[in-house]
């Protein structure tokens, strides 16, 4: 299992995820087989996404896809603090 990664900061947490709601079926056809959404405890606008892929190949596919087609138009990053942060993680181990 390969996760991509992404952490945010968001001046509206609410409007946030329901621009990311709109996107379920690009991630979808992307190959993500698994998604989470968490916040930090202490500042409800630090988020951290995670969407599992089978393979690396496919999470490094579907990251440019972000970069280029989502990330890069001022409509879709509204709301954002700063720039996305993202990396690919291959899991190890698990339990």
């Amino acid at each position: 299992m390969t996760t991509l990664h992404i952490e945010i900061t968001v001046s509206d947490y609410e409007a946030w995820k329901a621009g990311f709601d709109r996107f379920a079926d690009f991630r979808r056809l992307g190959g993500v087989r698994h998604h989470r959404v968490l916040r930090q405890r202490d500042d409800a606008g630090r988020v951290v996404i995670d969407l599992d892929f089978d393979t690396a190949e496919d999470a490094e596919r579907f990251h440019d896809d972000v970069r280029t087609r989502v990330w890069s138009s001022p409509d879709n990053i509204q709301g954002l603090i700063g720039p996305p942060r993202a990396v690919v993680l291959e899991t190890v181990e698990a339990d």
